[in-house]
């Protein structure tokens, strides 16, 4: 796979938002890999750390945009997981 491909989001800014929401309820907001608290920009809640929604198995390997494949995580954790992940496909 080409290092820096993208794949399409088949959801546009409302649905991110709700499903975002949906899933910081479920994990009582914190980040489903550290539990550090967090909140998305557009919910204006200060003192936590910025959520991204994640994908538990990446699109480039067939994972589809459904609540059972996302989670919301801290920023922290999403880049640091990208990372490790991207250096690893180079070796």
């Amino acid at each position: 796979m080409a290092r820096g491909r993208r794949v399409k989001s088949s959801m546009n800014s409302y649905d991110r938002r709700r499903v975002g929401a949906k899933l910081i309820a479920k994990q009582n907001g914190l980040c489903a890999l550290c539990e550090t608290g967090i909140a998305f920009q557009w919910q204006g809640v200060t003192g936590r750390e910025l959520a991204h929604l994640d994908h538990v198995v990446s699109p480039l390997k067939g994972g589809r945009n459904t609540i059972a494949n996302l989670r919301a995580v801290c920023a922290t954790c999403n880049l640091e997981r990208r990372f490790v992940t991207e250096d690893k496909s180079t070796i």
